[in-house]
């Protein structure tokens, strides 16, 4: 618990966009974790956890897409699964703006690059996201080539600050 909680808890957060949704992702993957059989325990535990929380984040995100359809509501009134940077801002706005730009990569990459920044490998990526690793790396390198690409990241890259002007 003590050891994955926090970046299993931002993980979710980031993904759901809700602090409270992401806490119960995670307690709902760790009662999950206390439900196995020792026979049965996980033999990598943190990448077990992630697909876990993953599975259940995808479950909440189908569910409120059900509600929706049932409903026939207008779609802005249902919260966006996306990561909310102001909900979640750090003091950094550069810190900020690029989490702004990596919100506005699709999905697959967005995931991919939140579990990398949690220190996770590609191999373990692609376990969790149920990808090849292959797809995992090339979801990666477009991801962080399109980031590149924004000319006031190529601005900040060539001028090398650490502080952002907009």
């Amino acid at each position: 618990l003590d050891q994955f909680e926090g970046p299993l808890t931002r993980y979710a957060r980031r993904m759901l966009g809700d602090a409270e949704a992401a806490c119960d992702v995670v307690q709902h993957a760790f009662l999950q974790l206390c439900d196995q059989q020792a026979d049965q325990f996980p033999a990598r535990p943190k990448l077990w956890l992630f697909a876990v929380c993953r599975n259940r984040i995808l479950d909440l995100w189908k569910k409120a897409e059900r509600r929706r359809d049932a409903s026939n509501t207008d779609p802005e009134d249902i919260a966006d699964p996306r990561w909310d940077p102001a909900s979640l801002a750090e003091n950094d706005d550069l810190a900020l703006w690029l989490r702004e730009l990596v919100d506005q990569l699709p999905e697959s990459q967005r995931e991919v690059l939140d579990l990398w920044c949690h220190g996770l490998g590609y191999r373990e990526i692609a376990t969790i996201t149920d990808q090849s690793e292959v797809g995992v790396r090339v979801a990666a390198h477009r991801a962080l080539k399109r980031l590149r690409a924004n000319p006031d990241v190529q601005s900040i890259l060539a001028d090398g600050e650490h502080s952002l002007v907009r």
